[in-house]
């Protein structure tokens, strides 16, 4: 039997409420570049593994990400877009990876 990669829509968090939760945590920077969230930085919910590569609604699979680090790493997988050579993501306009992401 199949396993569905999207969470049943009745169990899974809003993107809202995913957001408002990070907040509370006092996690509201960026996973990636650690930019802080607020009126010029947009925040995100990223699937650390996509859904795409198979990657799940879950909350161990969400990480919050500014706009432009979330469209850089597209559909790779976290492991992936960070091993990319820092010439190759500038190339492709991604941001800088902090050390420790």
């Amino acid at each position: 039997m199949r396993t569905p990669r999207r969470a049943d829509l009745a169990e899974l968090p809003s993107r809202d409420a995913i957001l408002r939760r990070w907040e509370e945590l006092e996690w509201w920077s960026c996973a990636y570049c650690d930019r802080p969230f607020g009126e010029k930085v947009v925040a995100e919910v990223d699937h650390i593994r996509p859904l795409a590569k198979g990657g799940r609604d879950e909350w161990v699979n969400f990480n919050p990400a500014c706009r432009e680090c979330n469209r850089g790493k597209g559909d790779l997988d976290v492991d992936d877009w960070i091993s990319m050579s820092a010439g190759q993501r500038e190339a492709e306009g991604d941001l800088s990876i902090t050390e420790g992401h």
